[in-house]
């Protein structure tokens, strides 16, 4: 059976998808992949103290990496990473 969205001629999904504001982040790269160390949201510098959960969703052929983070305030924070533009979003804060 024809299905129009496998066709690979469509655009491909961005990172637009995951709405929020685009954010600058400091990561570390180890074998076991990247995990934020701190980022500016609002002007203001958030160091994370703790990583709670990471997971993967897939929209399309487009990769996103997603972050529930803790800053050192505990403050909650979701990141997201677009494994194709690289750019990175917060989605959801605990405030």
């Amino acid at each position: 059976m024809f299905n129009p969205q496998a066709r690979w001629d469509r655009p491909l999904p961005n990172d637009v998808q995951f709405p929020g504001e685009p954010v600058d982040v400091v990561v570390s790269c180890k074998q076991a992949g990247f995990f934020p160390l701190w980022f500016f949201f609002h002007g203001v510098k958030h160091v994370i103290k703790n990583v709670q959960l990471t997971w993967q969703e897939n929209k399309g052929r487009e990769e996103f990496h997603l972050f529930s983070v803790c800053d050192e305030l505990n403050n909650r924070y979701t990141l997201c990473c677009s494994r194709q533009s690289l750019r990175w979003r917060v989605i959801a804060d605990g405030d």
